[in-house]
């Protein structure tokens, strides 16, 4: 038997730094994961400095290196790096965190050094079973901002292009007993996957992919079985604290600020620019992540989804409290038989106009 935890987003700096003497998680929530044989996560931050940031964004997120131990607190063991932010302290911050994943035996995938690097997967051998993985980021999509794509000589993400995917599958499937790819797609702050994203779902499982973990909404989504496998639209955020934001749209870490006063700064829900040192604050609805436990025996996946809430200010994570847990389960499968309909996709983009 096999146990695989799949959490979402991860950024272990923001107001979390100023508490480094403290957990992030909840002692139940640090159960589950170290009792899980692989924890897989997005890491949607590098790990560096202020001072080299990318020079064609405003909008950085980035983690301090004494931060990195986050990871080891939830127990993470493979981290996709394909997203949207992974560059925010250029290529400079991005070999910084590769070294650091690369000397915690971290594995890592979904971003590289160049193309070939980037499109590289991840394998991690437990129990007797080989399991792969395989990361990639939307481009060119007005959902994501500004994404860098790897080339053959240049850093960045391995992008979500069909053909590419298809082929990586068909050469990665054969080495593994179960491949995974992780996907960051769709709409921020939408509770719906775009159409498009679940045809891809289809796809990639049809051509040998086991399953299927979609990340980047800042909110969880539907999931689901499909041929027996699992596919999750959406796991929304896990451990990604409020941010302090200075001008024009840095996440930063301003010197005068600590555990004590960083609440009495300006607030704002949703980034946008400022002109002071301002506190970002999720959105109640961006505060609730999915941990995905998938229990892999004698061939077959079983899927158990558990829920978090972040608190509001310190971001601290804990379990849902059950009730509220299992109207967001019946929520969630209720929405998912919606999106199903054979309707769906005019539904999406001609009624709700979401793009």
């Amino acid at each position: 038997m096999l146990k695989i935890s799949f959490i979402g987003d991860v950024v272990p700096g923001g107001v979390l730094s100023y508490f480094r003497g403290e957990n992030a998680v909840s002692k139940s929530i640090r159960r589950i994961l170290h009792e899980s044989d692989i924890v897989v996560a997005t890491l949607e931050s590098p790990f560096g400095d202020i001072k080299t940031v990318s020079t064609d964004k405003k909008n950085i997120i980035h983690s301090p290196a004494e931060d990195f131990f986050r990871l080891k607190e939830l127990n993470v063991g493979v981290v996709s790096l394909a997203n949207n932010h992974i560059l925010d302290l250029s290529s400079e911050g991005f070999e910084a965190t590769l070294k650091l994943l690369e000397s915690n035996n971290i594995r890592h995938c979904g971003a590289g050094r160049n193309l070939t690097e980037a499109r590289t997967p991840a394998f991690i051998e437990k129990n007797g079973l080989k399991v792969g993985f395989l990361a990639y980021c939307k481009q060119n999509y007005r959902f994501l901002g500004k994404v860098h794509a790897a080339d053959e000589k240049n850093a960045g993400m391995a992008p979500l292009e069909t053909d590419m995917v298809l082929e990586d599958i068909r050469k990665v499937r054969p080495e593994c007993d179960l491949l995974y790819l992780i996907l960051h797609w769709g709409i921020e702050y939408t509770w719906l996957p775009t159409p498009e994203s679940m045809e891809l779902a289809e796809l990639f499982i049809n051509s040998g992919a086991d399953g299927i973990i979609g990340g980047h909404p800042h909110r969880v989504q539907p999931y689901r079985y499909y041929k027996n496998k699992p596919v999750i639209y959406s796991l929304g955020n896990f451990l990604f604290p409020n941010t302090i934001i200075s001008p024009p749209k840095l996440m930063a870490y301003p010197d005068g600020v600590n555990a004590l006063n960083y609440k009495r700064l300006p607030q704002m829900g949703y980034y946008q620019d400022v002109d002071r040192t301002t506190l970002r604050i999720w959105k109640p609805l961006s505060r609730i992540g999915m941990i995905v436990n998938i229990k892999v025996e004698k061939g077959s996946q079983i899927m158990k989804v558990q829920f978090t809430k972040a608190d509001k200010y310190r971001s601290v994570l804990s379990e849902m409290n059950s009730f509220y847990a299992a109207i967001l389960k019946l929520f969630l499968f209720t929405l998912g038989l919606g999106i199903r309909i054979p309707l769906y996709r005019f539904v999406f983009h001609r009624i709700l106009k979401l793009y």
